[in-house]
């Protein structure tokens, strides 16, 4: 198998009451990711069910082989503007094949804002889908002398 890329199918899927355990399982992935990705299941597990409903529509869950591997959480903050509150993807897939299966439905002209705290990974992979640094915030870690 010398020289053959492994192709990876991705798929994007609605978040249903039937998947929702799969959620489950990757929000306590999310950190890996980033550290400041927010946690979807606490907010959903204490909501009535109206807003479940409506919390369930700004999940994209990541799919590879009928296997969930990833998602995004995102919230429409105004006319094509989205906040990014979560999102969790594995590093082993290509970031262009899942940023075609989380992003396709937005238009050219959509912002899309994401707080993160950068690692080996992240920061790759969001150059890839586009992602610009706007803001930086700079921490001071004093070592013991």
């Amino acid at each position: 198998m010398a020289g053959k890329k492994r192709i990876f199918m991705v798929t994007c899927e609605k978040l249903t009451g039937k998947n929702i355990k799969e959620l489950g399982k990757l929000n306590t992935c999310r950190l890996d990711f980033n550290s400041l990705n927010q946690d979807f299941m606490s907010l959903y597990n204490k909501s009535n069910p109206i807003k479940k409903i409506i919390l369930r529509r700004e999940i994209k869950l990541i799919a590879s082989s009928k296997e969930f591997i990833g998602y995004a959480w995102l919230k429409k903050t105004r006319m094509k503007r989205y906040v990014l509150n979560s999102l969790y993807v594995p590093n082993n897939i290509s970031a262009i094949t899942a940023a075609d299966s989380i992003f396709d439905d937005f238009s050219e002209s959509t912002i899309i804002t994401y707080e993160c705290c950068k690692n080996d990974f992240n920061h790759k992979f969001l150059e890839k889908l586009g992602f610009l640094r706007d803001e930086g915030i700079l921490e001071l870690v004093r070592k013991p002398s």
